[in-house]
């Protein structure tokens, strides 16, 4: 076996020693304070200990620091891609040099914590997927925008963009391409807009536009621009081949208008009128721009915030009287909301769903027709047939019902019924021609329960064609305007005189 060369015992070991030893010494010291008498004694040895706790201390402090300092250097070489990372001997710094070094590596850490801080708060306000802003970020700076306008006077717009029958593009052509879609329409509204605008996306295919100094002419020319310039752009998508762009598609955005002060004073109004108009803008046609005050009805209401407080509230009795409110202003159709939820109520019961579901059908009954707010009482109370623009005007209620009940999350479980009360069971409904189990049970109930009030009530067009039409009806529609199963317990239940009943009896009509 070779000799092993002894390693020389270094100054900085015995520097380590030193440090023990005085430590000893000084506990020594103290010992001997408190065990000898006459008191002189026992002073000096206890001034003796603390010089030598002092002379300890300072020697350890200078040890630890020039470890430390070893270390980071080290630190410091691997980061830089150093291949040595220890030091290559010994360090000879004086204490007032130590310091300073020590002094600056603590400073140079404190200067880079903010960097982390701030690659995660821009992370936060950035869109992952678009390089738009977040929609946290947008809502944090509309509430800001709002408060600056109404300090200083100044008008702001808001611009929401909807990508029309996106859905349906992304079934076809898959996740992949959708996501490439989206992120170059992001870039055509970065590419319309001014550098102190700013362009959120604000949902899956939704995205919101922040104007700041810019009244409702000015918020319309820019929506028109991103309008035409989305129409008319080849939108370049993922081929067969990796890395390869060699398919086309071209889409159509449907964008709605609000302005500050114009159409709404609070952040919320002004959301939910820029919102409205998107909906009208999508079911009058797609492809189109619609500020809000062009919505019908618009004028009637003074402002969306208030709807949209109004809204918040879970309370049964005010959104009893907010349908109250809906329905008389046609005093022949009067009550009709009110009619349709003790229907639908009774068939949810009789068809045994939960409590939830139930309760979740009595609020979608009764809001289903409360996107009507903004259809004119000359449509709406209309003698006679109507013409294609004004079915096109009934046929967007769903839509606007169901973009003002999900501001509220307490009514949330009710959007489906809402929202899909008039889709047929083959097809051909309205507003996503959904069909079959696609439809959600919730709205295939209210539809059944609409139908038969509609046909056992007055109309402005014709008088009620009776009971045993409306059931004849039903029958005959089974099947192609009504789920079947439904309609056969409906019949049953009328029957047997349990419409309007909640305590409708499952096990009679499994009877039947």
């Amino acid at each position: 076996m070779a000799n092993r060369t002894r390693k020389p015992f270094r100054l900085r070991h015995k520097s380590w020693v030193l440090s023990a030893l005085l430590t000893v010494l000084a506990l020594g010291g103290w010992v001997s304070a408190l065990a000898h008498w006459p008191p002189f004694p026992g002073i000096l040895a206890g001034g003796i200990a603390c010089l030598l706790a002092v002379l300890a201390a300072v020697d350890f402090m200078g040890r630890l620091t020039e470890t430390v300092l070893g270390a980071l250097t080290a630190a410091q070489r691997a980061a830089e891609g150093q291949s040595q990372a220890r030091m290559a001997g010994p360090v000879v710094l004086t204490r007032r040099d130590e310091a300073d070094e020590l002094s600056g590596w603590i400073n140079h850490l404190i200067s880079q914590l903010p960097r982390p801080r701030r690659r995660i708060t821009t992370g936060d306000n950035v869109d992952s997927l678009t390089g738009l802003y977040s929609h946290r970020h947008f809502h944090e700076r509309l509430l800001e925008e709002i408060q600056r306008a109404e300090r200083y006077d100044h008008a702001i717009s808001l611009i929401m963009i909807d990508v029309d029958r996106f859905e349906q593009f992304n079934e076809t052509h898959h996740h992949a391409a959708g996501d490439e879609v989206l992120r170059q329409v992001a870039q055509i509204i970065l590419a319309a807009i001014r550098n102190t605008d700013l362009a959120a996306r604000y949902g899956g295919d939704e995205f919101a536009v922040l104007l700041p100094e810019t009244a409702l002419a000015g918020a319309l020319q820019v929506a028109g621009k991103i309008r035409s310039e989305v129409a008319a752009k080849e939108l370049r998508l993922p081929g067969g081949q990796q890395g390869r762009m060699d398919r086309i598609a071209r889409l159509t955005v449907s964008i709605g208008v609000a302005s500050f002060p114009q159409h709404s004073v609070q952040k919320n109004g002004l959301i939910i009128a820029a919102d409205v108009a998107t909906y009208m803008a999508k079911y009058s046609g797609r492809n189109k721009v619609c500020p809000f005050n062009r919505v019908p009805g618009a004028q009637e209401i003074t402002d969306p915030y208030q709807l949209y407080q109004f809204l918040q509230n879970s309370d049964w009795g005010a959104l009893e009287a907010l349908v109250v409110a809906a329905d008389a202003r046609d005093r022949i159709t009067g009550g009709h909301s009110k009619k349709v939820t003790a229907y639908a109520v009774a068939l949810a019961q009789a068809i045994g769903l939960s409590e939830y579901d139930v309760e979740a059908i009595r609020t979608a009954s009764l809001l289903h027709d409360v996107g009507k707010i903004g259809i004119p009482d000359r449509v709406l109370t209309k003698n006679g047939a109507l013409n294609a623009d004004e079915r096109s005007l009934i046929e967007s209620h769903p839509a606007v019902g169901e973009s003002l009940a999900r501001r509220s999350m307490s009514l949330s479980s009710a959007l489906p019924g809402i929202l899909y009360h008039h889709e047929r069971f083959d097809g051909k409904g309205y507003p996503n021609g959904l069909a079959r189990d696609d439809i959600p049970v919730s709205a295939r109930v209210i539809a059944i329960a609409d139908a038969y009030d509609a046909m056992t009530s007055h109309r402005h067009y014709r008088k009620p064609p009776g009971r045993r039409t409306a059931l004849r009806e039903l029958e005959l529609g089974a099947g192609r305007q009504w789920d079947p199963e439904l309609v056969r317990t409906f019949l049953t239940l009328e029957a047997q005189g349990h419409l309007g009943e909640e305590s409708a009896d499952p096990e009679l009509v499994a009877k039947a």
